[in-house]
């Protein structure tokens, strides 16, 4: 006798076992139909043949009866320093039917992760990574769903990171090491979606899969202690690509972005953390020191040499050669210029390509705003401060990092300053505003700036010398004998 299982499931659905169970499991419909099988044709016949899931799923997916608010909704919860991972999950379940609800972290406040609070069956994707585990707001989401008990957690590992609590409850997927085709397919499979709904060959506009690094890289280092900036950089990024936050376009013909600002607001750390955080959606990364006009052609001739383009010694030759091969978009259309603390805009009129890439310019000089698209870099939040400092100076308590920031009126390089003297000296917070408001309040002429931003750096610096010359007086010779030079490495 063969006992065929009552299944509730298959009372009310239109779907076989054959594909609503996994094979191999003893207890499903699917096992007892193959057990009855074996014994109807006496033993001829035993198990379906072999199957693979993504057909399985996809003749499934035919089947299922969906309640699309709550299957087909999927919220993202992600970083905003993994922005590009977030921009390309989204394409893939949009692609795949799904609706994608993108909800980055913010760094600090109880609203950031109120908002991510679902209804309830609805499905959150959380990628999981060095930024995401460092965030209080994203530990705070973590168990307020998971002890929720609503919806469905679906953790993605998607940079080498050691979980600890409270991230290890449930198994992550990990897509650390996979190629595109191997993370597509195993994101849709956990969200019950067959990968052969989505043929990720497809060519187009399209976010790039962020394992893919460019062809061609020059950049600065990345700055280990870069803090918040979220907004800014989203902006920029939202500018440069012209998309919106569904699935983003690679835009064509673009107009150079103007990131332009008083000194020591953090220009050009803002740039360079775009060229980084971004890389891997450019095929040619390229940063160019435009303080002196003269060595332009030097910067784009080297550019061409590294694209295989060879026109013997003349640089002016080669660097418009360079310009035109990056206008064409050959060999690459997906290409980032940054031109670093760029005077005036006649300096640049014969380097800027136009085409299909993206060029980003860092300026304290408003005229840019007639030739490229402005976007306005401000000093630093509080909240940014205060993160900044505490940063730097690991121990300083939230209210010591609040009277520093407010004392030097949030601008960013005073903030670095400061949280490295403290750090590197451990002096009492008090002591070290006492010493601030001790130096004279001279101020730089500067027409376009408010004369506290000078001030508040000219007094960060002063402390420094001041301790500096107490232990070293040469060091401090050597250090203005330095400022005469050019800002180039001393050999």
């Amino acid at each position: 006798a063969v006992e065929i299982p009552y299944k509730p499931f298959y009372a009310y659905e239109e779907t076989l076992a054959t594909f609503g169970d996994v094979p191999g499991s003893p207890a499903s419909l699917l096992s007892a139909y193959e057990r009855l099988t074996s014994v109807l044709s006496e033993g001829q016949v035993g198990s379906l043949p072999a199957l693979s899931d993504d057909l399985r799923l996809s003749y499934r997916e035919l089947f299922a009866r969906r309640r699309p608010i709550l299957s087909n909704d999927v919220y993202l919860s992600y970083a905003p320093e993994d922005r590009l991972w977030a921009d390309w999950t989204t394409w893939l379940l949009t692609r795949a039917g799904m609706r994608v609800h993108p909800r980055p972290i913010a760094g600090s406040g109880d609203d950031a992760e109120a908002e991510t609070v679902e209804e309830p069956g609805a499905r959150t994707v959380v990628l999981l990574s060095p930024a995401y585990l460092r965030s209080t707001a994203a530990r705070r989401l973590w168990r307020h769903r998971s002890g929720a008990r609503t919806g469905q957690l679906i953790p993605v590992r998607i940079a080498e990171v050691r979980l600890q609590s409270p991230y290890t409850e449930g198994v992550p997927i990990d897509l650390v090491r996979m190629d595109e085709a191997e993370a597509s397919a195993t994101i849709l499979r956990a969200l019950e979606r067959p990968a052969g709904v989505l043929d990720t060959e497809a060519s187009g506009n399209r976010p790039r899969f962020p394992g893919v690094q460019p062809a061609i890289v020059s950049l600065p280092s990345r700055n280990a202690t870069f803090t918040g900036r979220n907004e800014a950089l989203d902006r920029l990024r939202d500018q440069l690509v012209g998309g919106s936050q569904a699935v983003l376009t690679q835009a064509s013909h673009g107009a150079p972005q103007a990131l332009y600002g008083l000194g020591g607001v953090g220009k050009t750390q803002l740039a360079l953390e775009y060229a980084h955080r971004f890389m891997t959606d450019y095929d040619v990364v390229w940063w160019i020191a435009a303080e002196q006009a003269e060595l332009l052609n030097v910067a784009m001739a080297e550019l061409a040499e590294r694209m295989g383009i060879r026109l013997g010694d003349n640089a002016a030759e080669a660097a418009q050669a360079a310009k035109e091969a990056l206008r064409k978009g050959e060999p690459y259309s997906r290409w980032l210029l940054i031109f670093d603390n760029a005077d005036d805009p006649k300096d640049l009129a014969d380097y800027l390509p136009g085409g299909p890439g993206h060029v980003v310019i860092t300026s304290r000089n408003q005229m840019w705003s007639e030739v490229a698209v402005p976007l306005e870099v401000d000093v630093f939040t509080r909240e940014e401060s205060i993160e900044h400092l505490q940063r730097r100076a690991p121990g300083l308590s939230a209210e010591d990092a609040d009277r520093v920031a407010q004392e030097l009126g949030d601008l960013p390089l005073a903030i670095e300053q400061a949280g490295a003297w403290l750090h590197e000296t451990a002096m009492d917070v008090d002591e070290y505003l006492e010493r601030l408001k001790q130096q004279p309040a001279t101020t730089l002429a500067l027409s376009d700036t408010p004369p506290t931003y000078p001030a508040q750096v000219e007094a960060t610096w002063n402390v420094t010398f001041e301790q500096l010359r107490q232990r070293s007086p040469a060091a401090v010779r050597l250090l203005q004998l330095l400022a005469f030079f050019s800002p180039e490495p001393v050999s």
